[in-house]
């Protein structure tokens, strides 16, 4: 769900258009009370807006929130995203904007309790500024973050890569909260702000990915350069695939003795 037509939320959209083992419906706020919905399969899907109840929520395997204030919700709404993720074992995703994080007045919201980082306790807009987006020991290893084979060419990759340009600011992640990504900014004696960071939740999965400004990857490399596509199917597959259907058979055991 976006609460603004954007670059990020255009090009989402692209990056994924062509495979076919995702399916990104998306709900787009285009003035008051009016919405553009796209990837539905019937006219009544999200006819009234994000779900109101439980059921229809968990349709889905993972939510992302795109730049859209938390007031926009109400109470019972944010609290059934809380149950999505941890009872439901669904995935949850939290963009940078201006609208988003602190800027969207979350660090009060039932929200903030699901997110891998803690979020400054003003409000604040995105910080306006280059920085390269420089990937963690641990993001090292991770698949997430895996965009060539071979760790030097690994690294390369990201370095290659042009420098983003907002991000949303956050405290320390939190105990659980694993960071892959921080920014280097190139003004000196800044600090390296987090980037990309997940923990678990529950039964699911929850991201914080606080610039809103990945799409300058498609914009800025090579037209046939297909690291941007990879990076976002890359996160949404794992978003979602730990996230259980919602109706499932399995044993009891995973093997049976004549």
């Amino acid at each position: 769900i976006e609460g603004e037509p954007r670059w990020e939320f255009k090009f989402l959209r692209r990056a994924v258009q062509d495979d076919p083992n995702i399916r990104l419906v998306t709900l787009l706020r285009s003035s008051q009370n009016k919405f553009y919905r796209q990837g539905i399969d019937k006219e009544e899907m999200l006819a009234e807006g994000f779900p109101k109840e439980r059921e229809e929520l968990y349709q889905y395997k993972g939510l992302i929130f795109g730049s859209i204030e938390s007031t926009f919700f109400s109470q019972d709404q944010l609290k059934n995203v809380v149950d999505f993720v941890s009872n439901r074992g669904g995935g949850f995703l939290m963009m940078g904007g201006r609208n988003s994080f602190a800027g969207g007045r979350y660090q009060n919201s039932p929200i903030a309790d699901i997110l891998p980082v803690q979020m400054a306790p003003e409000a604040s807009m995105p910080i306006i500024g280059r920085l390269k987006l420089a990937i963690t020991d641990y993001g090292r290893t991770h698949p997430l973050m895996k965009l060539a084979p071979g760790a030097d060419a690994n690294i390369k990759q990201w370095s290659d890569l042009p420098p983003l340009n907002d991000f949303n600011k956050t405290l320390d992640a939190k105990v659980g909260g694993i960071v892959l990504a921080r920014g280097q900014s190139e003004v000196r004696g800044s600090t390296d702000p987090i980037l990309l960071a997940y923990r678990r939740y529950g039964r699911g999965r929850t991201m914080a990915l606080t610039s809103g400004s990945t799409w300058r990857w498609q914009m800025e490399m090579d037209h046939e350069d297909q690291t941007y596509e990879l990076f976002w199917k890359q996160i949404l597959r794992w978003l979602v695939n730990t996230s259980p259907d919602p109706v499932m058979i399995n044993s009891d055991k995973d093997t049976y003795l004549p």
